[in-house]
């Protein structure tokens, strides 16, 4: 083998080499693109939850532009390429800071307090929906709780 053709295999491997990292860096470029664009805004968060948040609004906690956390009061949510994942899901003592630290017995009486009865449930369905003003508490809170049975936990 002479030296002359022994360069030009080194000088046509050191181009595929060069572009095959050009490649990895438009792969790179190119999915950053795409997490960016497909990051779901707080407005398909509150569409993929249709009308299951009547007691409590869901809310955007972070958004880190390549994807976006969310959270109601059944769990945190990532929303990343245009869809939402439940990562944790968490009952009614969730909106407690340092829920943690609360010992047992603190815990069952924080979810207790927050429990309602029928009457505010029904109460706080009509301040929200004003059209459900003249249907009786316990038949709103019965048709509300066969549609959307997760309210269930909320009652005493």
């Amino acid at each position: 083998m002479d030296g002359g053709r022994f360069i030009s295999h080194a000088i046509f491997l050191s181009k595929i080499t060069t572009t095959m990292k050009t490649f990895k860096h438009y792969r790179l470029v190119g999915l950053i693109l795409l997490l960016l664009a497909t990051n779901p805004s707080f407005r398909d968060f509150k569409d993929y939850l249709g009308d299951s948040n009547i007691i409590s609004p869901p809310n955007r906690t972070s958004n880190e532009f390549v994807f976006s956390m969310y959270d109601d009061y059944t769990g945190e949510y990532i929303g990343i390429l245009g869809n939402f994942f439940l990562i944790s899901s968490y009952s009614y003592s969730s909106n407690i800071k340092n829920k943690d630290s609360l010992s047992t017995k603190d815990k069952e009486d924080t979810i207790s307090a927050i429990r309602l009865s029928i009457h505010e449930f029904a109460a706080k369905i009509k301040a929200k929906y004003p059209a459900y003003k003249n249907i009786g508490d316990s038949l709103l809170a019965e048709k509300i709780i066969s549609k959307y049975p997760q309210y269930k936990k909320l009652l005493k």
